[in-house]
């Protein structure tokens, strides 16, 4: 399940599941280790919700249980 890898934050950060990311105090949600993905335009068409920027993600309806951030596809919204 991708929930459970995705529990495994920076301690695996030879996973490509393995991100980090801050929702609090209006920062924005960051992931690390995994490929870049091109914004094209000021706003991402997949993105973290839940920050104060909309930094990029790779697989709508994602969760990061530990900040709260979802990646939601802008064209849905």
């Amino acid at each position: 399940m991708p929930d459970q890898k995705l529990r495994k934050i920076a301690s695996h950060s030879s996973s490509p599941w393995s991100y980090t990311a801050r929702c609090d105090k209006g920062s924005a949600c960051v992931r690390r280790g995994w490929r870049s993905v091109p914004i094209t335009s000021s706003v991402p068409v997949l993105y973290w919700r839940g920050g104060a920027a909309q930094q990029p993600c790779w697989q709508p309806g994602l969760f990061n249980i530990t900040t709260g951030c979802t990646c939601v596809n802008r064209t849905a919204l």
